[in-house]
């Protein structure tokens, strides 16, 4: 053996190890091309962040290796090639080389980068990636397609203003994805979706780092299982339109006080129903709307200033079970600007652990019913009014059936109902009550986990009946649905309903409708708590446009709900009552 020889390699390769006094490190890695198996040809360049650093480039095998000798140092990592979405190791952040690394393995998407501003439509596929670098609309008369699994990022402070029809529907597994392009993204990065087409729908999307991310101002669009979070205004806004706002999950927005996860302001008429609304500073539900709230959980609202879990400020507005807790205030009803009258029905929700009360009825000069509401371990239960208010002399209407207990300062502060609270005999379950059917005793969760109740729970069978036989938040219930054909339109198996005018209304509304094939047609008016009043159409009917005249004279004020169907197909639109 030449000993001599090996020792000359040894002196040889510790040479080439060191340039200008700086030791070389190896970096190997493997870099893939998503749904191939020859990856080779993938660029990998090491771009330099410190003056030890030195600007290089290898590139990958058949089975995707690299391996490359640099100077140590601080640098991004990027991989690249043609046909394929370029990808930043690390998420672009800068990190150290100093000694012999490893990096972990990337996969490249395949797809182009394409910058876009201005008007827009056609078709953006999700073998692409979009960057906003200026302000885009859809103009009126067009339209744009997003397929599902694409993303969009915004360079900066854009709006996405739609005018025409935008139609963005991911998957579960493939959502759409918009968000910011900035390395390390903030709230408010982008401003907002400006929704101007009562046709558009926006359905399993991720929507981040924006301002108010949909403003949907005075349309009515469909915005359904969306993750919507980390925004600094707004994260669904309605002005007068009254938008269907169902299954989505609005969370993390704590740098403003006063930012709200959903707000429905005006004249708008909106179905917010089944969403989960948490971590935030201002509000989860702010409404000085017609509205009807239902099926939601809402938690961790906290800010010191509001921390509301819904805020309602006037009009007839239905509270019907949503699950809050974990806020400051669980439901406060206020005085709106406008000096309207809230008339809140507080009906069948459970709202427990609020910091500072359960339902506040805060500058309340409007009319008020509680039912059927669970309301435990809250600082103060149900308070009425504020010291030294001038216009908090209003009483709520009625405040009964509910289990109220266990708050901490009271579970009626400055409530000004008769002998509220004071025990005077027992229930058909040989509970004790209140003149007004409310109790004050353990309700008995499940596991003693809210929401759901022990089976010897004294909140069942001892609520109102005309809202439901038991008292608090039911997990079982029906979110509002909508159906979508490949081409995005509504579906209720030849049913359309082409108009329903006026909305709201007092003692006729006209519904035109049409069917596209031969059926048999059931036509239903369903109040809030889902009887039947009305069926004006139950027969055969052949395909063509009708108008249905529907006089609802003997009805009440409300919301109400008119249910088209045709064999396993339905349609369901809501309607307002204004006698």
């Amino acid at each position: 053996m030449n000993y001599n020889r090996i020792i000359l390699t040894t002196l040889l390769l510790g040479l080439l190890l060191i340039n200008n006094g700086s030791i070389f490190s190896q970096v190997i890695g493997n870099a893939f091309l998503s749904g191939q198996t020859d990856h080779s040809g993938t660029k990998v360049k090491f771009i330099p962040n410190s003056q030890t650093a030195q600007l290089d480039s290898t590139y990958t095998n058949f089975n995707g290796n690299y391996t490359i000798n640099l100077n140590g140092g601080l640098y991004k990592v990027l991989f690249s090639k043609s046909a394929y979405q370029s990808l930043y190791y690390n998420s672009g952040n800068i990190f150290v080389i100093a000694t012999n690394d490893t990096l972990n393995d990337v996969t490249l998407q395949p797809g182009s980068v394409i910058f876009v501003t201005g008007p827009i439509s056609g078709i953006w596929e999700n073998t692409n990636y979009y960057i906003v670098s200026g302000d885009i609309n859809i103009n009126s008369g067009s339209s744009l397609e997003i397929e599902e699994g694409t993303n969009i990022k915004f360079n900066g402070n854009y709006t996405f203003t739609v005018d025409g029809k935008l139609t963005a529907i991911g998957t579960e597994v493939d959502p759409i994805i918009f968000t910011s392009n900035i390395l390390s993204p903030n709230e408010g990065d982008w401003n907002q979706l400006d929704i101007n087409n009562s046709q558009t729908v926006i359905d399993h999307c991720i929507i981040e780092y924006c301002k108010t991310c949909i403003n949907s101002s005075d349309y009515s669009p469909t915005i359904s299982n969306n993750e919507i979070r980390y925004f600094s205004d707004d994260g669904i806004y309605s002005l007068k339109g009254s938008p269907l706002i169902t299954n989505n999950v609005i969370h993390d927005y704590y740098s403003n006080p006063y930012a709200r996860g959903i707000w429905i302001q005006s004249t708008s008429n909106a179905i917010v129903d089944c969403n989960t609304v948490y971590n935030g500073l201002g509000y989860g539900i702010y409404s000085s709307s017609t509205i009807l709230i239902k099926n939601n959980i809402i938690y961790n609202i906290t800010g010191s200033d509001r921390g509301y879990g819904i805020d309602v400020r006037h009009a007839i507005s239905t509270i019907n079970n949503n699950h809050i807790y974990f806020c400051r205030i669980g439901i406060n009803i206020g005085r709106s600007g406008d000096n309207n009258m809230p008339n809140p029905f507080i009906t069948n929700n459970t709202i427990r652990n609020n910091s500072h009360a359960g339902i506040s009825f805060d500058q309340f000069y409007g009319n008020g019913t509680v039912i059927n509401n669970i309301i435990v371990n809250n600082n103060i239960g149900i308070e009425q009014g504020l010291p030294g208010c001038s216009f908090c002399s209003n009483t709520p209407d009625e405040i009964s059936y509910n289990l109220v207990w266990n708050n901490t300062n009271g579970n009626y502060v400055d409530v000004q109902i008769i002998g509220i609270g004071q025990i005077v005999t027992t229930n058909s379950n040989a509970d004790n009550i209140d003149s007004y059917f409310n109790l004050s005793q353990d309700p008995l969760f499940a596991n003693n986990t809210p929401p759901n109740l022990e089976t010897n729970s004294p909140c069942l069978n001892a609520g109102n009946s005309n809202y439901s036989s038991n008292i608090g938040f039911s997990s079982s219930f029906v979110c509002e649905q909508i159906i979508l054909d490949s081409n995005f339109n509504l579906v209720e198996e030849y049913i359309i309903i082409n108009q329903n005018y006026p909305n709201p209304f007092k003692n006729l509304t006209i519904i035109n409708y049409s069917i596209l094939k031969d059926t048999k047609l059931k036509i239903e008016i369903i109040d809030i708590k889902g009887q039947i009043i009305k069926v004006p159409v139950n027969e055969y009917k052949i395909s063509g446009e009708y108008t249905l005249r529907l006089d609802v004279t003997g009805m009440n004020s409300g919301i109400y709900f008119f249910k088209l169907s045709s064999n396993n197909y339905t349609l369901t639109k809501k309607m307002i009552v204004k006698i």
